[in-house]
């Protein structure tokens, strides 16, 4: 069970990052919201809720960043 739940840990982290490096246009990504928002929810129903913070970070700044276009 543990094994189970450490493996859902790190593919929500991985799903983390890439939905980072998404946002951001890094490591040869480049910049779409809407993917990073695709792995955002998904990094969250795997489990990874200690981002939640940085998700709703995102969402915020997604919204004045569309407002800006």
């Amino acid at each position: 069970m543990n094994d189970i739940i450490n493996e859902e840990k790190i593919n929500a982290n991985d799903y983390f990052e890439k939905a980072n490096n998404y946002f951001n246009g890094d490591n040869d990504y480049l910049q779409d919201y809407e993917e990073s928002l695709k792995n955002y929810k998904l990094a969250l129903d795997l489990g990874c809720l200690e981002r939640k913070k940085k998700i709703a970070s995102f969402l915020i700044s997604v919204d004045i960043k569309i407002e800006q276009l």
